[in-house]
């Protein structure tokens, strides 16, 4: 799908210890609005100096986006709906990290989990 723009994006999925690391590679030419997003089920978001926090109850998630840019990517949580069957919708966050940059590009997500 981002052929057409001059970009190739692969996607790694790593777990450790600590929780998850997901990294995006872009390659390619020319300067690329880089958009990460992602979606969880209905909690309460909060934006932190590296990324944001996310609280179920009596579990809570913490995700931290890094560059290899140096450039801090900007982190916000919109409100979303999804549907859990015909005829509902609940409000849930979607987390989206944004960066611009000319690859090569690397952007690393580490998500933990805290009980």
């Amino acid at each position: 799908g981002y052929r057409r723009l001059g970009v190739t994006h692969t996607r790694r999925i790593e777990h450790d210890a600590q929780g998850w690391l997901v990294i995006d590679s872009i390659s390619g030419v020319g300067i690329h609005q880089i958009d990460a997003y992602f979606q969880f089920a209905p909690c309460e978001c909060s934006i932190t100096d590296s990324g944001a926090r996310l609280s179920f109850g009596h579990h809570e998630l913490s995700i931290q986006f890094e560059t290899d840019s140096g450039k801090a990517a900007t982190v916000v949580c919109e409100e979303k709906w999804f549907s859990e069957r015909f005829g509902s919708r609940r409000k849930h966050p979607v987390l989206c990290a944004s960066a611009t940059a000319k690859p090569p590009f690397i952007m690393k997500t580490r998500i933990a989990v805290d009980a």
